[in-house]
């Protein structure tokens, strides 16, 4: 069975830094097997209402994600449903 490609997305918001949370979600994807094929950090002082980490990261997002031919992409933070949707027809 092949294994699905998962593009990891890890966001630090305001001052608080959690310095395992992007190997965390690199265990926790494997543990759902996928294969972790890249990621992206980014640091924001407050969430973005539409993409949670703003439009040129969303571009940077989709660049990368398609680079590394991954199927999904999994964010460390919880996103809403519309930026959710916002992301995906972006990317």
């Amino acid at each position: 069975m092949k294994t699905s490609r998962a593009f990891l997305v890890s966001v630090i918001v305001g001052r608080v830094i959690y310095p395992d949370s992007a190997e965390e979600l690199a265990l926790l994807v494997k543990s759902d097997n996928y294969e972790p094929v890249g990621l992206l950090q980014a640091k924001r002082d407050k969430p973005d209402p539409a993409f949670f980490i703003g439009s040129g990261k969303v571009e940077e997002l989709g660049e990368m994600a398609h680079a590394a031919d991954a199927q999904i992409v999994v964010f460390d933070v919880p996103l809403s449903a519309a930026q959710q949707r916002n992301i995906e027809r972006a990317i």
